[in-house]
C-alpha cells in the first residue's frame, strides 16, 4: 500500500493528543499536523507549543500555499465550520479531502444558514437560560449581532455549495448523522471514512451506588438545569454529584453555578479545571451512575469511558447518542423513563457490565479494521481523484 501524505488541521489541544497518537500507529498515514486558527487564541496556542512537530497557519491563503506546495494527497478537517467553505472551495481537485464531524457543527444556526440537522438541543429550564440571556442584552446590541450574522452568512453562503461539493469523505461519530448528511443533495456524493481509535479498557469495581457524573462540559446543551431539577425531586442520600465544567462558555459557567446554589441543596462537586490523569481515574473509579442531557452528539468519550468502566448511562430518548447507542444494543437508560430512585439505587449486574464492555471491546474492533481499509482506499485513489 503506497503510503498517504496526510495533513490533518487541528483545533483544539485536548483532541488532538489522541488522535494524532492513533494516526500515527498507522504505517500507511505519513502525517503532518497544522494547528489552524482565524484569531488570536493564546491559551490553545500555549497548548500547543508543548509540540514539537506542530505547524501553525493563521491565514486561507497560508494554508493553501502550504497544501499546494507540500503536494498532499489527502487534507483532514478535524471539525469543518462555516468559515471554513472558502478555504475548502480553493483547495485544489486533486487533493482529497475528508471532514471529521466533530457534532457541533452540524447543529448550529448562523444568521441566514440553517443547521445540518435541524433538532431542539435545550429542554424547558435550559431554554430559560437563553431567555435570561436576551433580557440581559440591551435591544441595540441584539440587533447588531443578528445584523452581523446575517450579512456574514451572505458572504459564506456563496461559497457553501462549491465546498460541499469538495468535500470526499465524512468521518461521522454516529451513523445517524451520517445517514442525515448523505441525504443532503450537496454531500451526496461523500463516503464513509473511518479513522483508528484507541480501544478503551478498564479495571471494572462492582460497587454499590456511588458518585453520579452529570454531563462533560461548561456547554448549555449539557441541559444541566433540567437534569439537577429532576434530581432534587429524589433522595440522593448526599451523594456526591460530579459535573465537569473545565471547558465551555465561561459566562453560562457562572449562571449555571449561580440558579443551582438558588434552587438545590444537592452535593455538587465542579471540576472547573482539568485533573492530573490518576487524580481523573480515581475520581472516576467511584462514579457508578452518570447523566447526560445532551440531545445532539456530545460527550462521545466520556461515554465510551463509562461503558468501560461499568457505569449506569442516562440519556435523553431524543437524544442522537441513545437512539444510536439502543440501535448497537448497549444496556443504558432513559431519563424520562428511568431517571428514578430505584434506578438512582441500583448499578449494573456484572452481567451487563460485561456485555456492554465486551461489545464496546467489539465495536472498536471493528472500527479499527474498518480505518485499515480506509487507508488502502484513499491510497488507491490519490492519483485519480476527479481524473
Amino acid at each position: 500500500m503506497d503510503k498517504i501524505k496526510l495533513l490533518h488541521i487541528v483545533r483544539e489541544y485536548k483532541f488532538f493528543v489522541p488522535v494524532s497518537a492513533n494516526f500515527n500507529c498507522i504505517p500507511y498515514y505519513d502525517n503532518t499536523y497544522i494547528y489552524y486558527k482565524y484569531k488570536d487564541v493564546s491559551e490553545e496556542i500555549l497548548k500547543f507549543k508543548k509540540v514539537s512537530t506542530i505547524k501553525y497557519s493563521y491565514s486561507p491563503e497560508e494554508l493553501l500555499n502550504y497544501i499546494s506546495a507540500e503536494h498532499f494527497d489527502a487534507v483532514f478537517f478535524h471539525c469543518i465550520r462555516i468559515q471554513d467553505w472558502k478555504l475548502i472551495s480553493k483547495i485544489p481537485k486533486g487533493v482529497i479531502i475528508i471532514w471529521w464531524t466533530w457534532g457541533y457543527e452540524l447543529y448550529v444556526k448562523y444568521g441566514m444558514l440553517k443547521p445540518f440537522i435541524p433538532i431542539n438541543l435545550y429542554k424547558k429550564y435550559t431554554t430559560e437560560y437563553f431567555q435570561f440571556c436576551k433580557r440581559a442584552t440591551p435591544i441595540i446590541k441584539r440587533v447588531a449581532i443578528w445584523a452581523g450574522r446575517y450579512i456574514k452568512s451572505i458572504y459564506f453562503l456563496i461559497y457553501k455549495e462549491n465546498a460541499l461539493k469538495n468535500i470526499d469523505y465524512i468521518c461521522p461519530v454516529t451513523n445517524k448523522e451520517y445517514a442525515i448528511l448523505s441525504n443532503n443533495p450537496l454531500l451526496s456524493h461523500v463516503k464513509k471514512f473511518y479513522k483508528p481509535q484507541s480501544i478503551i479498557t478498564s479495571e471494572i469495581k462492582y460497587m454499590q451506588a456511588g458518585h453520579i457524573l452529570i454531563g462533560n462540559s461548561a456547554t448549555p446543551t449539557n441541559n444541566h438545569l433540567d437534569i439537577i431539577i429532576a434530581l432534587n425531586k429524589l433522595d440522593l442520600h448526599g451523594r456526591r454529584c460530579i459535573m465537569p465544567l473545565s471547558y465551555g462558555d465561561d459566562n453560562y459557567k457562572a449562571y449555571l453555578k449561580n440558579t443551582l446554589a438558588a434552587v438545590t441543596d444537592l452535593n455538587i462537586t465542579y471540576l472547573d479545571s482539568f485533573m492530573p490523569k490518576k487524580e481523573y481515574d480515581e475520581l472516576f473509579s467511584n462514579i457508578s451512575h452518570a447523566i447526560f442531557g445532551v440531545i445532539r452528539q456530545q460527550a462521545v468519550g466520556n461515554i465510551r469511558m463509562c461503558i468501560a468502566r461499568g457505569i449506569k448511562i442516562f440519556l435523553y430518548k431524543d437524544s442522537i447518542l441513545y437512539q444510536e447507542l439502543k440501535s448497537i444494543g448497549y444496556k443504558i437508560y432513559s431519563i424520562e423513563d428511568d431517571l428514578s430512585q430505584k434506578e438512582l439505587e441500583t448499578v449494573l449486574t456484572p452481567e451487563e457490565i460485561e456485555y456492554n464492555s465486551s461489545l464496546l471491546q467489539r465495536r472498536g474492533d471493528y472500527n479499527n479494521s474498518k480505518a485499515i481499509q480506509s487507508a488502502s482506499e484513499l491510497s488507491s485513489r490519490k492519483f485519480s481523484k476527479h481524473s
